[in-house]
């Protein structure tokens, strides 16, 4: 069923727009909206960095981060493209997670 759905929406995306949608060139989003788009993209950016830095200090205060940071450079420099912030995991929470459940 997913090929025959697959196939079938292929086919309908590869025609031709009719005209007065594909002729005009238009974009769906005026300036305004791209502009709101991009400020909202920045405050979410800087609350991310903001809730970053406090659970960074807070770490740093309880100094749960000390067995953290000993870790050898030279160990992590093959496993830095797996590093759990890549993939938006912060390190409070692998600390916070129960792995026995």
């Amino acid at each position: 069923m997913a090929l025959v759905l697959s196939k079938h929406f292929l086919r309908m995306i590869s025609q031709p727009q009719k005209e007065g949608i594909g002729s005009k060139q238009q974009s769906l989003w005026s300036l305004v909206d791209v502009e709101k788009a991009q400020a909202k993209q920045r405050e979410l950016a800087l609350a991310e960095a903001e809730a970053e830095e406090l659970a960074q200090s807070a770490l740093r205060q309880n100094g749960s981060a000390s067995h953290v940071d000993s870790v050898d450079d030279e160990d992590m420099s093959d496993d830095d493209e797996f590093a759990p912030a890549k993939f938006g995991i912060s390190e409070e929470a692998l600390i916070a997670m129960d792995l026995d459940a």
